[in-house]
């Protein structure tokens, strides 16, 4: 399934703001004891990231990103932050995917008969660190 060759329904207007309690892996942390962390979105096929901000385990970034969405049933979130690296790899420091309707305040029945409203969610990662998002969700009318 392409993204084309779907309509889109809605846009996800996305705030990274901040992540807290990043795990850097024991040899990061022998060497530099921080780390200078970015945050990488997926949804759909695009990818979005954020800046990097250099030495610490708490970025607050406040990057806007903005996706399409296709599917509310089925549209998955991929978060993954990495620790930006000048001569080596960079090094994933947490990820998670998650359903958009699993983020959503309120069951999706409910939230399609309400006009969009801002939303804040902090989301745990696999290894207890976590990403706050602001997001709003604006549904797209189609004209027939």
């Amino acid at each position: 399934n392409k993204p084309n060759s779907r309509a889109v329904v809605a846009r996800l207007l996305l705030v990274v703001q901040e992540a807290q309690d990043l795990m850097p892996s024991s040899i990061t942390l022998e060497r530099h004891r921080s780390v200078d962390p970015y945050c990488e979105i997926t949804v759909c096929s695009l990818t979005l990231k954020t800046p990097f901000i250099k030495r610490t385990i708490n970025p607050k970034w406040n990057a806007p990103m903005q996706f399409l969405l296709y599917n509310l049933n089925e549209d998955i979130i991929h978060i993954n932050i990495f620790d930006n690296k000048y001569f080596s790899p960079n090094e994933n420091l947490g990820y998670i995917s998650v359903h958009l309707v699993d983020i959503l305040l309120c069951s999706l029945d409910t939230f399609l008969t309400k006009p969009s409203l801002p939303f804040t969610q902090k989301v745990y990662l696999n290894n207890e660190s976590s990403v706050i998002i602001k997001c709003v969700v604006q549904l797209l009318t189609t004209s027939n």
